[in-house]
């Protein structure tokens, strides 16, 4: 993350060195290695206009925080089911919120696409009531006695330390035995 606000001239405009700094940030937040081909395409988008460049770079920073979402929530899984906390046959639902402030829940299964189901934009986060209807319309439903477990994602509070720190919680679920029709909230 930049380590304060953008800083624009008397016009507003966001100069081409401080979108190419964007750009560079957010592609290195992302754990995305700089070749020279992508240096020469941030060049390139750099001179494009600033809201073009900064949903380019929100892309990367929520693909990067959906990754590590992901990762952490198969991670726990594995260790719950070592521990025999779960069955082996549970998955794990992740949520988190987004840059644009909207939360999404969505399950690790063994399929190459993840059902995810994602609420509008709310500071609020999902009551639980909420979390279960979305589960349900995944086809989802909580591994009986689960809790959700949450954990704080600061792994900008060291170069910022007044960052934001995004939540993430998760827990074991099970199949509903039903189809499940996501819908939005």
């Amino acid at each position: 993350m930049p380590a304060g606000p953008i800083e624009t001239s008397p016009r507003g405009a966001v100069s081409p060195e401080q979108r190419r700094a964007v750009l560079l940030d957010a592609q290195a937040a992302a754990g995305v290695p700089v070749g020279t081909y992508d240096v020469q395409v941030i060049e390139w988008l750099a001179g494009w206009d600033w809201p073009i460049v900064a949903t380019i770079a929100s892309w990367l920073r929520s693909a990067a925080i959906h990754a590590e979402a992901t990762e952490a929530g198969v991670e726990r899984t594995l260790r719950h089911m070592a521990a025999g906390r779960v069955p082996a046959a549970t998955h794990e639902a992740v949520m988190s919120v987004d840059a644009t402030g909207c939360w999404r829940v969505f399950v690790t299964t063994p399929a190459r696409t993840w059902p995810e189901y994602v609420w509008q934009p709310d500071p609020a986060v999902p009551t639980l009531a909420a979390r279960h209807a979305a589960l349900a319309g995944l086809g989802f439903e909580p591994v009986p006695g689960a809790v959700w477990e949450w954990q704080e994602d600061d792994l900008d509070a060291e170069e910022d330390p007044v960052a934001p720190v995004r939540l993430l919680a998760a827990i074991p679920v099970q199949d509903s035995g039903s189809e499940g029709v996501p819908t939005c909230s």
